[in-house]
């Protein structure tokens, strides 16, 4: 994938925090990418994961990762944000959480909170990575479509 980070090797440990079902772990596993954990906080979706492919799926709340700090190489919150069924989510404390997890980068998406989907302002973001020191840290910042942009974050 074009927005992931170029020298991510298919041996750096991975998180992806509301990995859902576990499409990503799959496109993962299947382009060779075998150290992959994928958490959610819906054990309905960790179910139907885990019958796909053989990879770690756990339950877990993306905004108290049961994690050692700097345990993974790539931390991805990958529709997330918008897809939280009660909209009612603190983003701040999941992003904090996958910098204190990661030792290299974090990628996250979002979407205009207008749009009703519940996901951080690009100004929001860009505030949030002031207030941390890391507004220079920014690596990738591209428009998917619409209003719906990746970021990727270099720790």
């Amino acid at each position: 994938m074009k927005w992931m980070p170029s020298n991510l090797a298919s041996d750096n440990k991975i998180l992806e925090v509301g990995c859902g079902a576990g499409l990503f772990g799959y496109w993962l596993n299947r382009h060779g990418y075998k150290d992959y954990v994928g958490v959610d906080i819906r054990p309905e979706l960790i179910d139907i994961a885990k019958q796909h492919v053989s990879l770690d799926y756990r339950v877990m709340d993306g905004r108290n990762l049961d994690f050692e700090d700097k345990s993974f190489d790539f931390v991805g919150i990958i529709n997330t944000f918008f897809n939280n069924p009660e909209r009612n989510y603190e983003a701040e404390t999941f992003l904090d959480e996958a910098i204190r997890v990661s030792r290299r980068w974090i990628e996250f998406d979002t979407a205009y909170a207008r749009d009703g989907w519940g996901a951080p302002t690009f100004r929001q973001v860009r505030e949030w990575l002031e207030r941390r020191g890391m507004e220079d840290n920014l690596i990738v910042e591209e428009r998917l479509t619409g209003n719906h942009r990746i970021w990727i974050v270099k720790l």
